[in-house]
């Protein structure tokens, strides 16, 4: 913050959850006098009065692929869409939980789609867009409403990404925030635990919970941040340094283990219990009660506590239209089935069905979360000082020439002899624009790359002119 206090007034920074979305600001002014004094969205309403500090990561476009809605108003819109016979709901692109492809895809690149609940395909830096420009214009809109009358040129935009993210999945979020009208030069990428840590240490020690001691944040100190979130799990460890910056001890490790694993294994159990010719049916004909039995599951979970016993079991509304659904299937109650069916004998003493709900036993339900904790783990790598710079082998550039280009490869092994051995992968390119030279016979340009923030970062020096030329990484160009 400090670094930008001359150049920004504002710095507005927008959290772009697998599941949740939602945004924070703070001003320079503020940051001085109370660095903890930020302010954020207000709460989003969703209908049946269900209010949040953040809100859902669905986009909702228009069957031309413009922009229709995001949030809780793209899902109840849908809600409208499907249950209105006027329409097709199927003709709208509705995209939900779509982050992960940045995180799963292991070829990233610039043409990668996503799918929407209907099957129907978009390129994903487009949909990342338009959440994204949602979210920037909603935190202008609040801005303005606090009478903070700011040039929008005079704010600094910080989206969050999970620390286990590739650098490919860095620059994508990049370029999507730039596609949605955010400057370059007014953006930065932030490691969602890393700035869970700075902010830690300007809490006063009573927050911090009653094991905390004034020597949490003293140089030297080191502590491990566990960032669970709704698609990943991240575990990073820090130490103080003498100056009191941050070093990491321990490269980011982690998963694919957030709050959706829960999720999709409340949704095998229903598929299990139900028939997926059933489910199936339910998710196309009933798109309205899929996404009411998803947003109850997702309140009801949020109240299962593994280590107590004070609860023996925990009600969860069905849509009776699933309950129908699966009586016309098989010609008979699903609560007459649980009782006298081989197929449910293992669950009779754990579930009970009533005319819109299922009482399921607590045991049964913290079965849910057990594969996304047990996946926890640590991986151990080499500490990385942040701003740590490493020189390149100079480049030879010749007269006339515009661009050179570097291809990089990672290895896992510390000694690595060729690109093709085993273990070795492509990671991208160096992209180095030259502008025409002064000496006819071309030059030498010095690359030196930086790692240890949330980007790598890339400058070129002309050795013989000591003429700084631009420079930057593509993870996305294609091997």
């Amino acid at each position: 913050m400090a670094e930008l206090q001359s150049e920004h007034v504002l710095v507005v920074a927008i959290d772009f959850g697998t599941t949740y979305s939602g945004y924070a600001f703070s001003s320079g002014v503020e940051f001085e006098k109370d660095p903890t004094k930020i302010s954020s969205n207000k709460p989003w309403i969703a209908s049946q009065g269900l209010v949040s500090h953040k809100t859902p990561t669905c986009v909702l476009l228009n069957p031309d692929g413009t922009f229709k809605n995001f949030g809780y108003q793209a899902e109840d819109k849908y809600n409208e869409i499907a249950a209105d016979d006027s329409q097709d709901h199927s003709q709208f692109y509705f995209f939900r939980r779509f982050k992960m492809v940045l995180h799963t895809r292991a070829h990233l690149n610039r043409e990668v789609t996503v799918e929407d609940e209907t099957g129907k395909s978009m390129k994903a830096i487009d949909v990342f867009a338009h959440g994204i420009r949602f979210l920037k214009n909603h935190a202008l809109e609040t801005i303005n409403i606090q009478g903070l009358q700011i040039d929008e040129m005079d704010i600094h935009w910080v989206i969050t990404v999970p620390a286990i993210w590739s650098d490919g999945a860095k620059q994508f979020m990049r370029e999507a925030a730039q596609k949605a009208g955010v400057e370059e030069n007014n953006l930065s990428i932030a490691l969602e635990p890393e700035a869970a840590s700075v902010y830690c240490k300007y809490l006063p020690i009573h927050q911090l919970g009653q094991d905390a001691s004034g020597g949490c944040f003293l140089p030297g100190a080191k502590y491990m941040v566990i960032d669970l979130g709704g698609g990943t799990a991240d575990i990073t460890v820090h130490k103080v340094e003498g100056d009191g910056s941050l070093c990491e001890v321990h490269g980011p490790s982690g998963g694919a283990w957030g709050g959706t694993k829960v999720d999709q294994a409340f949704m095998r159990f229903v598929t299990e219990i139900f028939g997926e010719d059933v489910m199936r049916d339910f998710k196309k004909n009933n798109m309205e009660d899929a996404i009411d039995l998803h947003r109850e599951f997702e309140l009801r979970k949020r109240s299962v506590k593994m280590d107590s016993g004070e609860t023996t079991s925990m009600a969860i509304k069905i849509p009776v239209a699933l309950y129908e659904l699966y009586e016309d299937k098989h010609g008979k109650r699903l609560r007459d089935d649980m009782k006298n069916s081989p197929k449910f004998k293992s669950y009779r003493d754990k579930i009970t069905c009533t005319a819109d709900k299922m009482k399921i036993n607590i045991d049964l339900m913290k079965t849910f979360f057990k594969r996304p904790l047990e996946d926890l783990y640590m991986q151990v790598g080499q500490p990385t000082k942040v701003g740590q710079s490493i020189t390149s082998l100079p480049l030879s550039v010749r007269a006339g020439q515009q661009q050179a280009r570097v291809r990089i490869f990672a290895s896992k092994n510390s000694c690595p002899c060729f690109v093709t051995d085993e273990g070795c992968s492509y990671l991208g390119e160096i992209l180095v624009d030259v502008p025409e030279m002064e000496f006819d016979e071309g030059g030498t340009i010095e690359v030196q790359m930086t790692f240890g923030g949330t980007e790598l970062h890339v400058e070129a020096l002309e050795k013989k002119s000591k003429q700084m030329y631009k420079s930057r990484f593509d993870f996305l160009s294609g091997n």
